[in-house]
């Protein structure tokens, strides 16, 4: 599975994709980590899943975002979250979300 976390300065753009949409999106900027249990249970992938977070621009403040911290934080992710440190560039996140059996992010962001 991979999850992006996305830059927090998309969220105004995730703003106007709900309001377009009629639906609210923003559990996908948040994802938060019963979130993010729900889908892999309901898709059958939790028990023997691999997560890997694609974290933007900088790694290292990613990886101090909310979002990621929420998720280390959780018991039952801590021992599925893996990092790729070697995907920093783009095509190599949307190269990791291609190959990804499930993937969780904002619909509103580039990848």
């Amino acid at each position: 599975a991979v999850i992006h976390i996305n830059d927090p300065s998309q969220n105004g753009h995730l703003a106007k994709f709900s309001q377009f949409s009629g639906k609210d999106h923003k559990h996908n900027a948040e994802m938060q980590p019963e979130y993010v249990k729900n889908i892999l249970k309901r898709e059958g992938a939790f028990d023997d899943t691999t997560i890997f977070p694609l974290l933007f621009k900088d790694w290292m403040q990613a990886e101090s975002s909310e979002p990621m911290m929420r998720l280390a934080k959780d018991p039952e992710l801590t021992p599925k979250i893996r990092h790729d440190a070697k995907a920093t560039d783009l095509g190599q996140k949307v190269y990791m979300a291609l190959l990804a059996d499930i993937y969780l992010g904002n619909p509103a962001d580039q990848l």
